[in-house]
């Protein structure tokens, strides 16, 4: 179990906090797994103009309530990253799709969505990434290919490095890539899900050892 650096510190209730970690959830010296995850719940209200947040947890039979969370950003990023882990795909269920791509013997589709390409934020203070071009973003059980109206990209998963889930967003890194690249997807947490069972099967098709969380996931921070 990842014992790093949390993803998310998060102030709840009076003077109580809990961190999400990239496999856990720590709250006072209880661990939850996430893969236990069953159902994630929010509501926010607003008292004597100070607006608020309840996170409601079940792992399994057991229930958690975390009240009183001023975050408001913050627990959203946190809520999104959770729900993926209750959208977890499993890879020998992953359906094929048709695509509009010739794969190779033995390859299959397993994911297509569209996609706007984008750059990297101007300013810090801008939520959304500049479009450079939009598309077909294609998960097969050997590669990421997307399929633009100006450009390409072909990315097998022995060269990617890391895998970032941003607000709306995900961002690719490559090995022989400078920088990462980055797309909006109407469910980016969809598309997290399927590269994680991909990379499981594939990493287990290869005989590799490694863990497949060394594509970590960051939480949608926005960095």
């Amino acid at each position: 179990m990842d014992s790093g650096q949390a993803m998310a510190v998060c102030a709840y209730g009076w003077g109580k906090e809990f961190r999400l970690y990239h496999e856990y959830l720590s709250i006072g010296s209880k661990r939850y797994r996430l893969c236990d995850l069953t159902e994630v719940h929010t509501t926010f209200r607003t008292l004597l103009g100070i607006p608020s947040a309840s996170l409601e947890l079940e792992f399994g039979r057991e229930k958690l309530i975390l009240r009183g969370i001023a975050a408001i950003d913050k627990v959203r990023s946190i809520v999104e990253y959770l729900t993926s882990w209750c959208q977890k795909v499993d890879a020998s269920m992953m359906p094929v799709v048709a695509v509009p791509v010739c794969l190779v013997p033995g390859e299959k589709a397993h994911y297509s969505a569209n996609a706007t390409l984008c750059g990297e934020r101007m300013q810090e203070t801008l939520h959304t990434y500049p479009a450079q071009d939009h598309g077909l973003l294609i998960l097969t059980s050997k590669r990421i290919v997307y399929l633009g109206r100006k450009s390409q990209i072909v990315l097998d998963f022995a060269h990617l490095l890391h895998v970032s889930r941003l607000r709306g967003a995900v961002a690719f890194e490559a090995d022989h890539w400078q920088k990462r690249v980055i797309f909006t997807l109407s469910r980016p947490e969809e598309c997290a899900a399927y590269v994680e069972a991909i990379l499981r099967t594939h990493n287990l098709k290869s005989g590799e050892t490694h863990d497949v969380n060394r594509n970590v996931y960051v939480l949608a921070n926005d960095p």
